[in-house]
């Protein structure tokens, strides 16, 4: 059921192309079938894919997933931010 539904969703992607899905996602994807291609038998080992898996990702995607990550980070000192600002005290005017 697994090789089917991996099937099928390699052929939609194959058909619609970039418009469906994500350029990171895509590329992941081949990654991971690069990876699987070059090691079909034994594969890369416990805690290898990503190792493997980084030679066969274009430099462009893992510079968006990075740039992705940072924004992500702060979004979170963002709200981190705001939280503590609301239990604060307001700040004294100068006298």
């Amino acid at each position: 059921a697994g090789v089917c539904a991996l099937a099928v969703a390699l052929a939609v992607v194959a058909v619609a192309g970039g418009d469906l899905v994500p350029r990171p996602l895509r590329d992941g994807w081949a990654a991971g079938l690069a990876v699987a291609r070059d090691h079909p038998v034994f594969g890369v080992g416990p805690g290898q894919f990503a190792r493997y898996a980084a030679r066969a990702v274009p430099f462009e995607a893992i510079l968006l997933s990075m740039l992705l990550e940072a924004m992500k980070a702060i979004q979170h000192l963002e709200a981190e931010a705001t939280a503590v600002r609301a239990v604060l005290p307001a700040p004294r005017p100068p006298v």
